[in-house]
Parts: structure tokens; C-alpha cells; sequence
């Protein structure tokens, strides 16, 4: 039953609506936030090193803040931003569809 509600396009285009309306609204205000998202649909560029990846856990926290919050980019479908990973702050810019994002955290 979830499923059926999860996977369908109306859902979808709602949660993705309400997930744009609400980083768009944090953004205006300059607030600083975090988001929790399934890493599974998301892409990196340059790919995250094995090491890196694998580390991950499927549904990932992703703070943003300071250089990361300035590189915050959002259209109707995908989230983007520049980050650093492990030990070596490995830079890659994340694209994460919106609707991958459950959670919106303000500090």
C-alpha cells in the first residue's frame, strides 16, 4: 500500500512542490539547514570514491552550510550543491532529485 502511494507521479509531483516551496522559503531567509535524502538516486560529479561511497549510509544527512550553503542550486525537479566527503574533504557536486528528500532539518 505505501508503495502505491510513494511511487505515484501526483505524490511525487506534491512531496516535490512542498520540498522546493519550503528550501526556496529557508533560502530567501538565508538559513543555513540540513536535508536527509536517499543517497541511491543521487549523482556525484566527479563519482565519489569507493571508500567514500561506501561509507554512506542509504538515507544520508547532507549539512548545509557555509561554501556548501553559497553553491545551493534548485529547480523543479533536482537540488544541487558542492560538498566535501571523508577525511580528505573530497569536492563533488551532488545532484539530488526532490523528491529523494525526506527531510529538512533547521538547526
Amino acid at each position: 500500500m505505501i508503495k502505491d502511494i510513494i511511487e505515484n507521479e501526483e505524490y511525487k509531483d506534491l512531496v516535490e512542490s512542498q520540498i522546493k516551496e519550503n528550501i526556496l522559503f529557508l533560502l530567501e531567509k538565508n538559513q543555513e539547514f540540513s536535508i536527509t535524502a536517499n543517497i541511491e538516486p543521487i549523482t556525484f560529479n566527479p563519482e565519489l570514491p569507493s571508500v567514500i561511497k561506501n561509507q554512506m549510509h542509504k538515507f544520508s544527512l547532507f549539512i548545509l552550510s557555509n561554501y556548501t550553503y553559497t553553491t545551493i542550486q534548485i529547480d523543479d525537479e533536482f537540488m544541487s550543491f558542492e560538498a566535501g566527503f571523508g577525511n580528505e574533504n573530497f569536492g563533488s557536486v551532488v545532484k539530488i532529485p526532490l523528491h529523494a528528500i525526506f527531510q529538512i532539518v533547521v538547526d
